[in-house]
C-alpha cells in the first residue's frame, strides 16, 4: 500500500512592521544566492530594504510562515511599476508580483510554484486577466524560470537608474504547481472580523469606553481615499489593502483593551469576548 504523504501547511498573511527584520534577511539570503550562482540580480542590500519597507507601509507585502509563525518566504503583490508598464497597460486587467523571495532550505521544494498559483488565484478574485513580473534584463536564469510556469515574454525595456526591465505575465487560470504537491497554503489574509455574522448589538455591552471613535476613524479614511487614478482591478485590491490595515488597527487596539481592561469588545458587532 502506498504511504499517504501529509502536506505541509503554510500560512499566508500580511506583513507588517514587525516582520521587517524576517523580510531583510530573506533579501540578504537571496543576494547571496544570486551571487554563488553567478547570477546578476540585486546587488544594492540598502535599496532593497528601503523597497521592502514600502511594500509593507503600502500593505502589499506578504509573508509566508510555517504553522509555527517562522517567516520562510515573501513577495508583495500590487499595481503596476510605471517605470516599465506603460499608463495604458496598466489600466488592464493585471496584478504585479514583485519582490519573490523563498528562504534557501525551502527551495526546490515547490514552494514558489504553490505561492505563484496562489498568486494567481488572487489576481483571479479581484478580476484580473494577468499575473506580471519584472526581473533584471540579465538574469536569463531567472527568465527561464518563469517561463517555465507559464509566464509569456511580453516585452524588454529599459529605465534610468533601473536594472530591471524584462517584462512577462501569465494567464491567471494557469496553474503550475503539481497536482501531488505536499503543500498546502493556508490563506490569513481575510480579516478576521470580516467572517462575523451580523448581530444585535447588547446596549449593555456596547462601547462603554468610547472605542468606537477607532471605528468611525478608520471608516472616514477609507470613504474618503482617493481611488479616482486606479483601474477597477487595482481598486479591488486597493479596497482590499486598505481594509486589512483598518483590520490590523482593529486588532491592536482590542488588544490594548484587553490587557487594560481584562476584556474586550469583538469589533463591529460590540459582544463581548472572554
Amino acid at each position: 500500500m502506498a504511504q499517504m504523504t501529509i502536506p505541509i501547511d503554510y500560512h499566508i498573511r500580511h506583513a507588517t512592521s514587525a516582520d521587517l527584520d524576517a523580510c531583510f534577511e530573506l533579501r540578504r539570503l537571496t543576494e547571496e544566492c544570486f551571487r554563488n550562482a553567478g547570477l546578476d540580480q540585486w546587488h544594492d542590500s540598502a535599496e532593497g530594504q528601503r523597497v521592502i519597507r514600502k511594500w509593507i507601509d503600502l500593505g502589499a507585502m506578504h509573508v509566508v510562515t510555517t504553522k509555527s509563525g517562522h517567516v520562510v518566504a515573501c513577495f508583495a503583490l500590487h499595481g503596476a511599476d510605471l517605470d516599465f508598464w506603460t499608463p495604458a497597460e496598466a489600466t488592464q486587467p493585471a496584478l504585479y508580483g514583485y519582490k519573490i523571495m523563498i528562504s534557501p532550505e525551502r527551495r526546490g521544494t515547490g514552494l514558489g510554484d504553490a505561492l505563484l498559483d496562489w498568486m494567481c488565484e488572487r489576481a483571479e478574485q479581484v478580476g484580473a486577466k494577468w499575473l506580471r513580473i519584472d526581473c533584471w534584463k540579465t538574469n536569463t536564469q531567472l527568465h527561464s524560470y518563469f517561463e517555465q510556469r507559464g509566464f509569456e515574454h511580453y516585452d524588454t525595456r529599459t529605465a534610468p537608474g533601473r536594472n530591471s526591465g524584462w517584462l512577462a505575465q501569465r494567464d491567471v487560470q494557469v496553474r503550475t504547481a503539481p497536482s501531488d504537491l505536499a503543500i498546502r497554503l493556508v490563506d490569513d489574509t481575510v480579516p478576521a472580523w470580516a467572517t462575523f455574522a451580523a448581530k444585535p448589538a447588547d446596549a449593555s455591552l456596547y462601547d462603554p469606553h468610547g472605542q468606537a471613535a477607532i471605528w468611525e476613524q478608520a471608516a472616514e479614511e477609507l470613504r474618503h481615499a482617493d481611488l479616482s487614478h486606479l483601474t477597477t482591478t487595482q481598486v479591488r485590491y486597493a479596497v482590499d489593502i486598505t481594509l486589512n490595515q483598518i483590520s490590523l488597527r482593529f486588532a491592536r487596539y482590542a488588544s490594548e483593551q484587553r490587557q487594560a481592561n481584562g476584556t474586550y469588545y469583538r469589533v463591529l458587532d460590540g459582544r463581548r469576548s472572554a
